[in-house]
C-alpha cells in the first residue's frame, strides 16, 4: 500500500514538472515567434522608406534641372503623401546642383514585443542621387549637331541649310540602315547607340520626307493641357533626344561625343531645306551614366545608398 502511494506521488511530481516545461517552452516560443515577427515587420519597413527615400530624391533631382526650389518642393510632397508617419526629412543638394541626398526617419512601433516593454524604435534611411552624363541611349532621332555649349530654354533653329548667327545650327540627317528615315524621325533609332560610337550622314536625302516626320512629332502631342518647353509630359512625341558629334562632315564617319534634348516647336523651309525651330532643354532620363562622357544637358540618375 505504501509503495503504491510513492509511486503515484512520483508519478504526480513528474506530471507536474512536465507540465511546467511545456508552459516555460510555449513562452519561450511565443517570446522568439514575437521577436521573429517584429524584427521582420521592421526590416520590411526600413526596405519601404529606403525605398521612399530613393523616389524622394529621384524626383528631387528631376527638380533639380529647374531650380534648388522645385527640387525641395518635389521631394517634400512626394515625402509627405508617400511616407505615413514621417517624423524626420533632412534635404541636402550639393553645390554644383548635380546631387540631392535625402535623409527619412520615421517611428517603427512594435507589434508583440510592446507586450514586453518596447513600444517603438526609429527607422533611419538615406540615399543620394546624382545626375551624370549617359553614355548611351536607346530611340535617338536621325538627326546630329556638332558639339557647342548649348544655352538651354532659349530659341535656335537647326538649320540643313549652312548656319547663320549664335542661334543657328547646323544639323546633318543620319543613316541608320535598319529602316526607313521617315520611321527613325516617328520612332527613334530602336537601338542602343553609345558615345564613341560612329555615324553617317544620310547619302539619298528628301526634304519633303523629313518635314512630314517631324511635322507628325509634332501631331503626336495630344496632351491636355498642350505641352510647351517649360512644361511638357516626359515621353512627348515633340521632345527628341539627338546625338552631338565631334564634327559634321558628309563624307565622313562622325563620333558621338554625347546626347542633347531638344523640344520641338515647328518647322520651316528655306530654299527648299528644312529647319527645325525649337530650344534645347534639360532632362533626366533611365539611362546607363559614365561621368566621362560630355554633357550637352541630357543626364542620367546614379544612386549612391
Amino acid at each position: 500500500m505504501k509503495g503504491s502511494t510513492l509511486i503515484y506521488k512520483t508519478l504526480s511530481n513528474n506530471r507536474g514538472s512536465s507540465t511546467l516545461v511545456i508552459v516555460c517552452t510555449i513562452f519561450v516560443v511565443l517570446i522568439i515567434s514575437a521577436l521573429i515577427i517584429d524584427v521582420g515587420y521592421f526590416a520590411v519597413e526600413r526596405f519601404r522608406l529606403a525605398n521612399s527615400a530613393e523616389d524622394a530624391a529621384v524626383k528631387g533631382v528631376d527638380g533639380l534641372l529647374k531650380g534648388k526650389e522645385e527640387a525641395f518642393k518635389l521631394i517634400r510632397e512626394y515625402a509627405v503623401k508617400r511616407v505615413n508617419d514621417l517624423n524626420d526629412l533632412e534635404i541636402r543638394i550639393a553645390d554644383n546642383c548635380n546631387a540631392v541626398t535625402v535623409n527619412m526617419g520615421r517611428s517603427y512601433d512594435y507589434v508583440f514585443l510592446k507586450f514586453l516593454g518596447f513600444e517603438s524604435k526609429k527607422i533611419k534611411a538615406s540615399v543620394t542621387v546624382k545626375l551624370s552624363s549617359i553614355e548611351s541611349f536607346r530611340g535617338v532621332k536621325p538627326f546630329a549637331v556638332e558639339k557647342r555649349n548649348f544655352v538651354f530654354d532659349v530659341p535656335y533653329i537647326l538649320t540643313a541649310s549652312g548656319a547663320k548667327g549664335d542661334r543657328e545650327i547646323s544639323y546633318l540627317p543620319l543613316e541608320f540602315n535598319d529602316i526607313d528615315f521617315k520611321s527613325h524621325i516617328i520612332f527613334g533609332f530602336p537601338k542602343v547607340l553609345k558615345a564613341k560610337d560612329k555615324v553617317f550622314g544620310l547619302q539619298d536625302k528628301n526634304e519633303m520626307v523629313t518635314k512630314e516626320g517631324l511635322d507628325m512629332l509634332i501631331e503626336k502631342c495630344n496632351h491636355t493641357p498642350k505641352c510647351t518647353f517649360n512644361h511638357f509630359v516626359k515621353d512627348c512625341s515633340r521632345l527628341m533626344v539627338i546625338p552631338v558629334v565631334n564634327k559634321i562632315s558628309e563624307r565622313d564617319p562622325m563620333q558621338v561625343e554625347g546626347f542633347a534634348a531638344f523640344w520641338v516647336e515647328e518647322t520651316l523651309a528655306l530654299d527648299g531645306k528644312t529647319q527645325i525651330k525649337g530650344r534645347f532643354v534639360k532632362q533626366a532620363v533611365n539611362s546607363k551614366v559614365n561621368d566621362g562622357v560630355l554633357n550637352f544637358g541630357l543626364s542620367g540618375v546614379k544612386v549612391i545608398r
